[in-house]
């Protein structure tokens, strides 16, 4: 008999640069994707098995489905190998179409620092646990060690999320390697929850060896003293501090001729950077990602 899909298959679109004509690079495709399903499989075996996953074997699969015609869209689908998972009830199933993609914005959240949407996160899965609060008798009935009433206690909770966001350190930073490089965002869709998005200001903080978090979006006022329009990147001096501040220009009016930024090279003009940072651990500003400007 054919393995058991485990949830509705989650939508990966890979949007913008590159992808804005249908392609993108291959080599970070695919490590996108193998972050992808390292991370939902680290997820899908803590909901399904109750604890950490401690080696490589399980008998949790992700796969990968094509994309539709004219995009670079993927279908993820998590699989469980026939007949391994007999003992658990229906209910378990029907939970993890909500709780294994919310686990996955909460860990991306944790890591990023966006406090906010580890909340929202944290709310759905708190939701299913208040849904589900008869599963934990059930499955001790059946012998089946899992803790589920420990883990909707707030600090087993948030234990969990510290647990899964440091173990899938490098699942994480894997699946946003392609951002600003070949496509400005990752987005996943899964069903039922809100869109997990990855852009730039977020694909930094995964990516980054030492703890940088992400801002909110504020403004900036200053002059741009140097910029590279093809890749972005630019230095600029705030006008208040007199500090010097570097990062990244994501806005496309970037690469329109006589655009407001290399206008505001050429004369030295103030600007109003609309910018979200990313933070050091100390709370200075690592990189700006900007957005918009204006005069």
């Amino acid at each position: 008999m054919a393995d058991r899909q485990l949830i509705e298959p989650v939508k990966i679109q890979f949007a913008g640069i590159d992808a804005a004509e249908h392609r993108m690079d291959a080599l970070l495709l695919g490590k996108s994707l193998s972050g992808i399903a390292r991370v939902y499989n680290s997820v899908g075996h803590l909901h399904f098995h109750g604890q950490l996953r401690t080696s490589e074997h399980t008998d949790i699969r992700v796969q990968a489905g094509p994309p539709k015609p004219g995009t670079i869209w993927y279908l993820i689908y998590l699989m469980v190998v026939h007949g391994k998972m007999a003992v658990y009830p229906e209910l378990l199933f029907e939970a993890a179409g909500f709780v294994v993609p919310a686990f996955v914005k909460a860990i991306i959240a944790k890591k990023t620092g966006q406090g906010g949407e580890m909340d929202k996160a944290l709310d759905i899965i708190r939701h299913q646990s208040d849904q589900y609060h008869e599963l934990a008798s059930a499955m001790q009935a059946a012998g089946v060690e899992r803790e589920r009433r420990a883990e909707q206690r707030e600090d087993r909770l948030l234990g969990l999320v510290e647990m899964l966001a440091t173990q899938n350190r490098g699942p994480l930073a894997d699946l946003a390697a392609p951002v600003g490089r070949t496509v400005a965002e990752v987005r996943q869709l899964p069903h039922g929850i809100d869109p997990i998005v990855v852009d730039a200001p977020t694909a930094e903080s995964l990516r980054s060896p030492e703890e940088v978090t992400v801002g909110e979006t504020q403004r900036f006022r200053g002059t741009i003293t140097a910029l590279d329009t093809k890749t972005g990147a630019f230095k600029f001096e705030e006008a208040d501090s007199g500090r010097e501040l570097r990062g990244k220009i994501t806005d496309p009016a970037l690469t329109t001729p006589q655009n407001v930024y290399s206008h505001a090279l050429d004369t030295k003009v103030a600007l109003a950077l609309v910018a979200k940072p990313t933070l050091r651990a100390d709370g200075g500003i690592h990189k700006l990602f900007v957005s918009d400007a204006t005069n």
